[in-house]
């Protein structure tokens, strides 16, 4: 598998970029790489961010085809150059990533195009999910119309919805959802 970290955002919300907060003594964006790299992906892109600093961890950078477009043409991009059939997609805001529940997406994905959580009250984590490059045509036309929402496509390829119950076999609290979008939720460590 591939693993592929999306960390093009903007952090307006921080105030600083949130790919290089550190994290028990790690950037966020080497901590998400390493539970990718522990979950079983042999090989894990960064989509955006700056790829000098990237490529300075050991990590292989990837060029967003349209910054600030959102994360769905990061997801096309990191597809695009994944040299696997199946990725492991995160973003780089969730220091709470379990390599063993990114490893259970990867196995659930098996028969489908792409396997999502799907827990209560949110609905669909989009960033914390398994995506077949067999997605990327229905992705390209999405973007093609304009579309830009994370789950646009999903009624276009076979999705299979990951309940909270089977997520919370693996990372029980379903702590590997949380991100950090603020300096508040920042300071709020588990």
């Amino acid at each position: 598998m591939t693993g592929i970290v999306l960390a093009g955002g903007q952090s307006r919300r921080m105030g600083r970029d949130k790919a290089w907060i550190e994290w028990d003594g790690q950037p966020l964006v080497a901590r998400a790489a390493a539970a990718l790299r522990a979950a079983g992906c042999t090989e894990v892109l960064v989509v955006g961010g700056d790829a000098v600093r990237i490529a300075a961890l050991g990590l292989t950078p990837v060029a967003d085809a349209a910054p600030g477009e959102g994360p769905l043409q990061a997801l096309a991009a990191g597809l695009a150059a994944a040299a696997a059939p199946v990725a492991l997609v995160v973003a780089c805001d969730m220091p709470g990533l379990r390599p063993e529940a990114l490893s259970a997406l990867g196995r659930l994905a098996d028969g489908y195009d792409a396997a999502v959580p799907h827990v209560p009250p949110g609905g669909w984590e989009p960033l914390h999910a398994a995506y077949a490059k067999t997605c990327l045509p229905a992705i390209e036309a999405r973007l093609a119309a304009g579309e830009r929402k994370m789950t646009c496509f999903y009624g276009d390829v076979r999705v299979r919805a990951v309940t909270a119950e089977e997520l919370a076999a693996v990372d029980p609290g379903l702590g590997s959802l949380r991100n950090v979008n603020t300096p508040e939720e920042l300071g709020r460590r588990p």
